[in-house]
């Protein structure tokens, strides 16, 4: 018997949360490349249907990078909202 093909989510290195304070995860999704992920969460805020004064409190997106420990390495909005306990630098 061979390896077994692994599954669609494991070669896909980023993923993307966007949410909201009160209403909680708005958008998710995974990639293979930064710059599909970048793209989809950047269509997402620029999309959303919040006021644009709130949308930086209220709302806030991340890339998360599943090879490096699940590290955020792309922040737009509140920190607070992906702020998952990973100690990276946008914390």
């Amino acid at each position: 018997m061979g390896a077994q093909p692994p599954e669609d989510d494991e070669i896909k290195r980023y993923e993307v949360v966007l949410k909201h304070c009160h209403d909680g995860v708005l958008h998710m999704g995974s990639f293979k490349t930064f710059e599909q992920a970048r793209a989809y969460l950047m269509d997402r805020w620029a999309n959303l249907r919040i006021e644009r004064y709130l949308i930086q409190i209220n709302c806030g997106g991340a890339i998360y990078d599943r090879h490096d420990s699940r590290k955020r390495v792309f922040l737009i909005g509140a920190p607070y909202l992906t702020d998952e306990g990973s100690g990276d630098k946008f914390a």
